[in-house]
């Protein structure tokens, strides 16, 4: 079930620079929100994560932050002719519940970043492009 929510979907993201092996990516996104498509396309192979902080994506977590794992919003997602498309109408998985927990480092009142971060795996040097929409709750 999806409930309801406002339907949201960021702009395109492109061009988005890509080294070989991970890159970060933050992405405004509204959080407690419900992720319904995911659209990255590179011209390299890559394997696509999304975490809610930073540390997880960034693979700096230290102390009792605990491990990465428990940070993570979907399953890795790997291209497919250097594309990853997922639609939550599909079918296939999810939606995928999405609630950013980067606490005290956004400055806004409810001290939450409203920062979805991808980290993509790349085969080697390119360029990418995103969509992530979805479905924001107030």
């Amino acid at each position: 079930m999806m409930g309801i929510g406002i339907p949201y979907e960021t702009p395109p993201i492109t061009p988005i620079p890509l080294v070989g092996g991970a890159n970060v990516i933050p992405v405004d996104f509204g959080s407690r929100s419900l992720i319904t498509k995911i659209a990255f396309v590179a011209n390299v192979g890559f394997t696509l994560a999304l975490f809610n902080r930073l540390e997880a994506a960034a693979g700096t977590l230290t102390g009792p932050m605990g491990p990465e794992q428990l940070y993570r919003v979907a399953p890795d997602f790997v291209s497919v002719a250097n594309v990853v498309q997922y639609f939550a109408e599909m079918g296939e998985q999810g939606p995928f519940m999405f609630f950013n927990q980067d606490k005290g480092i956004s400055g806004n009142r409810l001290g939450n970043a409203r920062k979805l971060y991808l980290r993509v795996t790349a085969a080697g040097v390119g360029v990418g492009h995103a969509l992530i929409g979805g479905l924001i709750h107030q």
